[in-house]
């Protein structure tokens, strides 16, 4: 950290030093982290969809997320900016996190449905078995205009373009959510001068 003197102009330190390395830095953390709960959770439980069920994954997200957002933030703060974080230095922050690790878990997302588990069998024997409920009231041709186009729009959103963009936009939603809460009980404005 470079010494300041006491007649810093605090705004050309926003200017000069930027959070996007130390945003990459905590994106691919919480990346990586991620994905190793999830492999662990499928080694153990040999369920593809162990942690995108129940409660965990939530508290997965908020917990991974907040921490990397303050920890973050944290090492901007004393290594560029004297000690002091601005609240919208923060919430960019946590977008940015959000941002690196929404690609990384988009594309794992992607692998991991191509390879290691196709969500569109469960989808089809989904669908499979919602029409033959209602199947009575159907023709025939009816019935299988109905199921082939439930499994068009599951294709749709299971494609891997709307798979990637839809992790970069709940990630970084989410991340910028708690980047407003962490921010709330970490900033430090700049003294005003």
């Amino acid at each position: 950290m470079e010494e300041h003197s006491e007649y810093t102009d605090y705004s050309s330190l926003l200017k000069k030093y930027k959070p996007y390395k130390v945003a990459f830095k905590y994106g691919m953390l919480l990346a990586m982290l991620t994905i190793i709960v999830d492999l662990v959770f499928f080694i153990i439980t040999n369920d593809p969809t162990a942690t995108s069920t129940g409660g965990l994954s939530i508290l997965q997200i908020v917990i991974l997320g907040a921490l990397t957002i303050y920890l973050a933030s944290k090492e901007h703060s004393i290594k560029d900016l004297e000690g002091y974080i601005p609240y919208k230095r923060i919430m960019g922050i946590g977008a940015l996190i959000g941002l690196f690790s929404g690609l990384i878990t988009g594309i794992y997302a992607i692998l991991k449905a191509k390879y290691m588990y196709d969500p569109m069998l469960d989808i089809e024997i989904k669908v499979t078995e919602e029409l033959e409920k209602s199947a009575s009231t159907m023709s025939e041709e009816e019935y299988e205009n109905a199921k082939a186009m439930a499994i068009k729009f599951a294709k749709l959103f299971l494609s891997p373009t709307v798979m990637l963009i839809m992790s970069i936009l709940f990630s970084s939603f989410w991340s910028f959510i708690l980047s407003l809460l962490v921010g709330l009980g970490f900033r430090k404005e700049f003294p005003q001068e």
